[in-house]
């Protein structure tokens, strides 16, 4: 395997933020910054200005920095020929998803994915769409899986799956003995949505403007930060909402919200897969975006 303390070099020259480096990489940031200090001692010279609460590189770490992606690079490469020869599917893989996806639907999916590549290791980072993009675009990410439209010039973008966003209410709301609602009743009833950036925020406010309903005419009670935060208000009466359907299976059997159609309204996205076009896929991440392609999702 590579010199770890090159990667960790490698990744903290990117993000220029060690917690998030150690976050990313499972380490403490004591330990990240062990590393670097380590690093700074054997070529004699600082990588990085400490000022504060701010990190930047020093001219040495800009160098050694397009020295360590040159080597990062043909380490992908030297794997991938071998791997091809070898037959044995390995390395890690970085994986950005959006908050429904990632919770809901890519746990199952990584688990049979490591059944059939046992050497195979895929590290899952859970966010919402705008911060997926970004560290997609910043190569922080090797692939990003969210649920929008990606206006980028240099990114691969493919779709994977379907997805509906249904309103749902708690069983005892006034909205739930309604065999449909209107465009009324959602302005009547107190909403709850999510938080600016969210890939189900955006579908959300896109799908009602086509069918002429107007998202900023509506009651929000509320903004909340994930999925889960936004289920446990509407089973506790605390308004109405719209998520995917994806997110409310468990839910829906044991009968705590309720799915309540919109008259004349269907709101429905696609999850897309997306990557640097330039970048080679490595061998890992071929299998798994080919394993994606392929996979039943009739069986989830």
């Amino acid at each position: 395997m590579i010199d770890s303390t090159i990667h960790i070099f490698y990744k903290a020259a990117q993000k220029l933020n060690f917690s998030e480096v150690a976050q990313e990489m499972y380490l403490t940031q004591p330990a990240v910054t062990f590393q670097i200090k380590k690093l700074e001692n054997h070529l004699g010279t600082t990588l990085f200005y400490r000022e504060k609460n701010r990190v930047a590189l020093t001219e040495a770490g800009e160098v050694l920095y397009q020295h360590a992606k040159k080597i990062l690079a043909c380490y992908e490469e030297a794997e991938r020929e071998v791997g091809k020869i070898s037959g044995i599917v390995q390395g890690r893989i970085l994986i950005g998803a959006s908050t429904t996806m990632g919770e809901y639907i890519l746990p199952r999916l990584l688990g049979q994915l490591k059944e059939r590549y046992p050497r195979l290791e895929p590290l899952l980072m859970i966010g919402n769409s705008d911060r997926i993009l970004n560290d997609v675009v910043r190569r922080t990410l090797d692939v990003g899986i969210l649920a929008e439209e990606v206006l980028h010039r240099e990114l691969h973008q493919e779709k994977i799956l379907e997805d509906e966003l249904v309103l749902i209410a708690s069983p005892a709301h006034p909205i739930a003995r309604k065999k449909w609602v209107t465009p009324e009743d959602l302005r009547r009833y107190p909403f709850i949505a999510r938080e600016k950036g969210s890939g189900t925020r955006k579908e959300t406010e896109i799908g009602l403007e086509k069918a002429g309903i107007n998202p900023r005419e509506l009651s929000i009670s509320m903004w909340l930060g994930s999925g889960e935060a936004v289920k446990g208000a509407v089973e506790a009466n605390l308004g109405i909402a719209i998520l995917s359907r994806w997110a409310i299976q468990k839910e829906m059997r044991l009968g705590t919200l309720q799915i309540v159609p919109i008259k004349n309204v269907q709101l429905v996205r696609d999850f897309k897969l997306i990557h640097y076009k330039k970048k080679p896929l490595s061998l890992a991440l071929e299998h798994m975006i080919d394993f994606l392609r392929n996979y039943d999702w009739k069986t989830l």
